[in-house]
């Protein structure tokens, strides 16, 4: 893939594992499509969390973004999303940007987590996290327990809508006292 990527030290080794086993998918003609659209992967970048203020963790040198020359009608990431259609939160995974699984499974078999799994989705998104991929091997699944904060707000968001479209619901009983 013939990108220098600025990461920190401790993830160096998994990223040039993964740099190996792309290199071979590539020479051996597989995901021809995939391989073309590749622009650059990004690493290091001192910067907030988009909607946060915390601290991103390309800023802390342990996730990496792969960018694609051309994302087509398709949406890698929800903030970018989000600035032109205030329904981003409805769109099906048919219409983001995804990388092929086998490219998402060996950057996960480095011990990385992708970012297309969260609600607050970001599919080009990979971060370095062991101790899920730890975690995920003795019985826990990071797709169902792991969540941000951000995570945790929509889902809460989402459960009271669901409350309020349940007719006679607690909260609907609420809101109508008021």
């Amino acid at each position: 893939m013939n990108t220098r990527v600025y990461v920190h030290r401790r993830i160096s080794q998994a990223l040039e594992r993964v740099h190996i086993q792309l290199t071979k998918l590539k020479r051996q003609g597989s995901y021809a499509s995939f391989f073309s659209n590749y622009a650059t992967i990004y690493g290091f970048n001192w910067r907030p969390i988009e909607y946060s203020g915390r601290l991103s963790n390309h800023a802390l040198g342990i996730a990496v973004d792969i960018m694609a020359k051309n994302y087509g009608k398709l949406n890698a990431y929800w903030y970018w999303e989000s600035v032109v259609n205030k329904n981003w939160f409805l769109l099906k995974k048919s219409e983001r940007w995804i990388p092929p699984d086998e490219i998402i499974h060996i950057f996960e078999n480095e011990g990385f987590i992708w970012g297309g799994y969260w609600t607050l989705w970001d599919t080009m998104h990979f971060e370095f996290k062991p101790e899920l991929k730890y975690m995920s091997e003795y019985g826990a699944n990071p797709k169902d327990r792991f969540y941000t904060d951000a995570d945790i707000a929509l889902l809460d968001l989402e459960r009271e809508n669901e409350m309020r479209e349940q007719p006679n619901s607690q909260l609907q009983k609420e809101e109508t006292k008021e």
